[in-house]
């Protein structure tokens, strides 16, 4: 009977063991998933605070970079057509002159043939093209006075020569001179 007695006491303080054991353990279990869906909730809160955050500093840093490439895209237009006129201006120039020399306006001197790039020698080129075209016109009204010299010089060579034949012609009708053997 004792035995019974410290096996029935056994099995009561067993039950109750198990007793506490369930309802620490699940009042436990309950708190611990209280905890941890107040947890994922504040997670979820943060994690959407934090996604908010990103996305604004993402939007901000996409408009700063936009407005930093056009910014860069402005001034690469700008230097572009700088370079462009300080290419296509001295162009125009050294055409313009082409075309004066062409039509046979000398007096117009090359601009830009002090300019040390391309365009400068262009420039250099157009103006030795002028020099020489200058140099020809003088050696063809030189060419032109000397025909002009020669054809007037021969006109008169062959006046006089005429003179002479008419007046041999003469003389010999006249009779003054006597008939060549």
């Amino acid at each position: 009977m004792a035995l019974r007695e410290g096996l029935a006491k056994l099995s009561e303080q067993l039950a109750s063991r198990t007793d506490l054991l369930r309802n620490s353990i699940d009042a436990s279990q309950a708190d611990t998933i209280g905890a941890i869906d107040g947890l994922s909730v504040k997670m979820r809160q943060r994690e959407q605070i934090a996604q908010a955050t990103f996305d604004k500093t993402l939007a901000d840093i996409s408009r700063k970079t936009l407005a930093i490439a056009v910014i860069f895209l402005a001034i690469i237009i700008i230097v572009g057509i700088v370079i462009a006129l300080s290419i296509r201006l001295p162009l125009q120039q050294i055409m313009a002159s082409m075309q004066t020399i062409t039509s046979g306006d000398f007096d117009r001197e090359v601009q830009d043939t002090n300019a040390q790039d391309e365009i400068g020698e262009m420039a250099r080129a157009v103006e030795v093209f002028r020099e020489n075209a200058i140099a020809k016109r003088e050696a063809d009204d030189e060419l032109r006075a000397s025909k002009e010299k020669a054809e007037s010089a021969l006109l008169e060579l062959n006046a006089a020569q005429q003179n002479l034949i008419d007046a041999e012609r003469w003389r010999r009708w006249a009779g003054w001179w006597p008939a060549s053997p």
